[in-house]
């Protein structure tokens, strides 16, 4: 092999190499727009979860809300409840204190009758009035 042959033949070999180069070159672009892009996509999925984060929090803070608003709610039917306890005695009371008033309506009629009837008894009887 001549010099010139081995020449050609690095000088092919050289331009091979190049091609190369350039083919890898352009692979790498490639591969930075695709991890830019990539990069791109992560940022959104993180700005997505981060107002996630805040919806998540903004819900919890409802559901404590929500919570308390119950236990006030509870607290309320408890004060009902024993108010409700409260008229039913007294309810209770009253009508036993209105079969008590019943009862000495009817003693107290029984007793204006009775004197009724003495006083008709005595108001025909002539032998004891003279006037």
């Amino acid at each position: 092999m001549t010099d010139s042959e081995k020449l050609d033949l690095l000088l092919s070999e050289m331009q091979g190499m190049k091609s190369d180069m350039q083919g890898m070159k352009s692979d790498m672009q490639g591969m930075k727009s695709d991890m830019q892009g990539m990069k791109s996509d992560m940022q959104g999925m993180q700005s997505e979860m981060q107002s996630m984060q805040s919806e998540m929090q903004g819900m919890k803070s409802e559901m404590q809300s929500m919570q308390s608003e119950i236990q006030g709610v509870k607290s309320e039917i408890q004060t009902l409840n024993q108010k409700v306890t409260g008229l039913e005695k007294d309810m209770v009371d009253v009508k036993s204190n209105l079969r008590r008033l019943h009862r000495d309506a009817d003693f107290i009629l029984d007793e204006v009758e009775k004197v009724h009837e003495t006083l008709d008894k005595h108001k025909e009887d002539k032998s004891v009035h003279t006037a």
